[in-house]
């Protein structure tokens, strides 16, 4: 098998399996959570616990009542954490007595041992292309006793096979998340287009025990950028201005959705909502020097370009993006095949990244909790109804001459 090292960024700790019991589920604030973690390490607890808030997701890996791995991430464009860092994070970003929404996934101990390969600093990348490829690439892993996780990336779908001591224990993917000991999932992913396997092995020497951050560990923890200054009339200012956006943008999306060249018409819209954003993000530069600037956008799509390469076909007229001309460039690509499909997909979900990146720098200017959270949401709830109205990788759509 023909590989090369690479080192990806990724949060493959949050592709957890379906529990074998219905999870447990709790709501608690950030500062519950410690009782939580007591009662897994009495229990000795082997599974995976995931901690909503907002727009942040933890998922904790624990084996036997102690959390080996831990992982943040945010659908706001805040970059990921891990192990220790990910805790702290959590308690920063939303405030110890923010709301969770918690579930305990308990997992048979072989997956549970499987899944400690999101250790794995730098997993093994190849290109498959097709089901043959996949296949191929499954059998060698067979014959080298692999121990760990062989994950399938195919555009934002991805699915996930597990091999303990070389055993095939099942898979599993985004869609159909129960351990199944069929690959049909992993298949048909394969089949729908290009591909990047990575090959990750399970932690072999002794595991981390991880341990949620005490006061005096947040207090000898790297100071986060001062918060903003209190002041209600900005926040509620913001808060009008950014669903001001937001309503605009729906309103000029569904019409978008309803005209006779939808999709071009659609990449327009987004790209004229992400210019918005961060122009808005841009009048919104603290005044105080230790505050964080705002990102500009040139920035954040060159910060974004390894996990979105189509971040390179966005035309920039000074540090906006040439919307126009992102349309006329979409009607352009070749109808035939499902590379059309396949670009209108990938730049719809490269438009919301950079978005969720400013999007990001405005929420770090609103001081008062309530507020932040009620724009985070708004954000969040109108990109997942985007999201949710795009076809799948190379599913074909009606319209703009297609």
């Amino acid at each position: 098998m023909s590989v090369e090292q690479a080192s990806v960024d990724t949060t493959p700790l949050h592709w957890l399996p379906a529990p074998e019991a219905l999870p447990r589920e709790l709501d608690a604030t950030i500062d519950g959570l410690p009782a939580v973690i007591d009662w897994l390490s009495t229990d000795q607890f082997t599974g995976a616990v995931t901690s909503r808030t907002g727009p942040n997701e933890l998922a904790l890996l624990v084996l036997g009542g102690h959390i080996v791995a831990a992982s943040l991430r945010s659908t706001l464009g805040q970059p990921a954490h891990h192990g220790a860092a990910a805790m702290r994070g959590l308690i920063e970003r939303a405030g110890p007595t923010a709301a969770t929404h918690t579930r305990l996934l308990t997992l048979a101990r072989p997956v549970a041992e499987c899944l400690t390969a999101v250790l794995d600093p730098q997993p093994t990348v190849r290109s498959v292309v097709g089901t043959e490829d996949l296949r191929q690439a499954l059998r060698d892993l067979a014959s080298l006793s692999h121990h760990g996780v062989v994950d399938l990336v195919v555009g934002d779908q991805w699915g996930r096979t597990l091999y303990y001591r070389g055993r095939l224990l099942g898979a599993y993917d985004c869609e159909n998340p129960a351990v199944a000991p069929s690959l049909a999932g992993l298949g048909r992913l394969a089949a729908s287009g290009r591909g990047t396997l990575l090959v990750r092995v399970a932690a072999s020497g002794p595991l981390p025990r991880l341990e949620w951050p005490t006061l005096a560990v947040l207090a000898d923890a790297p100071s986060p950028p001062a918060p903003p200054a209190v002041d209600d009339e900005r926040d509620d200012r913001i808060e009008t201005n950014l669903l001001w956006l937001l309503s605009h943008v729906d309103r000029d999306y569904d019409r978008a959705l309803r005209s006779a060249d939808a999709e071009s018409r659609v990449l327009q819209v987004l790209a004229s909502f992400t210019n918005a954003v961060y122009s808005f993000a841009a009048h919104l530069a603290p005044e105080a020097s230790e505050r964080p600037e705002p990102l500009r956008l040139p920035v954040a799509r060159d910060s974004l370009r390894a996990q979105y390469p189509l971040v390179d076909e966005l035309e920039l007229r000074g540090e906006e993006i040439d919307a126009p001309a992102l349309s006329r460039r979409y009607r352009a690509v070749p109808r035939d095949g499902t590379f059309a499909a396949e670009f209108y997909h990938g730049m719809a979900h490269t438009l919301l990244a950079l978005t969720q990146q400013a999007v990001g720098s405005v929420l770090r200017e609103i001081a008062q909790p309530g507020v932040r959270q009620r724009c985070a949401t708004a954000m969040e709830t109108w990109m997942g109804s985007v999201e949710a109205a795009l076809p799948r990788t190379g599913e074909a759509r009606t319209g703009d001459g297609a």
